[in-house]
């Protein structure tokens, strides 16, 4: 039995640590090299550069490492909300300094954590755009816990500006240190590595200095550029998947958030900051399936939104 061990590990261990190597090294989702990954985008754009060839990366550490390597304090406008908002920056505003802080799936607990981000690093602005939508204060959307990663911006924030501190509960990042060394011998992780690399795709961040990225990347004022695939999809992809989408249906407003989101309105008019409310038009699919669903669903968003904009605004 014992021969039999020894020669399966004979056979296997080499196999395995080969597995290991090409996963380490390859590391398409940047299980391993996240931080540096980051910290390399993050150089290039607080420099004034563009960033192209990214992927797979924390957009809210990036945000972190980004805002704190800023250099201008004090741009003209800073946008705020979900991915739905992160293409908004120089091009639309060419004659301004533009900030986009957006970031994928984000709620008003990710714009509190990074008003709190972008307070401790001094920077203001003369004009917030903010883009709200029924994701923004509803209850339990994808990306509720998500802002946890920049949770010490977050409370902070609500310590110095809110009068009402309210958290249902103690937010922990949910990291399993063991998992990412499974990852490091996982086969289906093994695979994904192959497919990366000999289909020609690299980790290299690349500095495009004033150039637009062509394959993905970010500008130097935070906003997003997609590469010409993604912006042209096919069309009958993309309808199935907002379809799909919709079959989720949206919440109620969750009166926590809407204190949250009240304190951050609060907190940019008490600094003299003008503010614009934005809702950006969802796909057509997705808007048809879910008001089927819920009957006056985004006019019901729509109506609270205009009206919190007539007294606060």
């Amino acid at each position: 039995m014992k021969k039999i061990i020894l020669k399966l590990i004979i056979i296997f261990l080499p196999i395995a640590i080969i597995i290991g190597l090409i996963n380490y090294n390859v590391d398409p989702a940047n299980v391993f090299s996240g931080d540096d990954y980051v910290e390399k985008i993050a150089d290039i754009i607080a420099s004034g550069n563009n960033a192209d060839n990214i992927s797979n990366y924390n957009e809210r550490i990036l945000q972190k490492k980004y805002i704190h390597r800023l250099k201008e304090k004090n741009p003209d406008i800073i946008v705020m909300g979900s991915s739905r908002i992160m293409e908004i920056g120089h091009k639309v505003f060419p004659d301004k300094k533009n900030l986009n802080v957006g970031v994928s799936h984000a709620n008003i607990n990710d714009l509190i954590a990074i008003a709190g981000l972008m307070e401790e690093c001094k920077i203001m602005t003369k004009e917030v755009i903010i883009n709200v939508d029924p994701y923004l204060i509803c209850k339990g959307d994808k990306g509720t816990e998500e802002w946890v990663l920049l949770k010490e911006y977050h409370r902070k924030f609500l310590i110095k500006n809110c009068n009402k501190l309210i958290e249902k509960e103690e937010f922990e990042e949910k990291e399993n240190p063991i998992k990412k060394w499974f990852t490091l011998f996982s086969f289906d992780y093994f695979q994904n590595s192959l497919e990366f690399f000999f289909i020609g795709n690299n980790k290299l961040v690349k500095n495009v200095g004033k150039k637009s990225p062509q394959k993905y990347g970010r500008y130097f004022d935070g906003s997003i550029a997609y590469s010409y695939s993604y912006q042209h999809p096919d069309t009958m992809i993309v309808a199935n998947i907002a379809k799909g989408m919709s079959k989720h249906g949206i919440s109620e407003i969750d009166n926590i958030k809407l204190i949250y989101l009240n304190c951050l309105i609060d907190y940019f008019q008490k600094n003299n900051v003008e503010i614009t409310l934005i809702m950006l038009p969802f796909h057509q699919d997705f808007f048809d399936n879910t008001n089927a669903n819920q009957k006056n669903i985004f006019n019901t968003y729509e109506m609270f939104y205009n009206d919190l904009a007539n007294k606060k605004i």
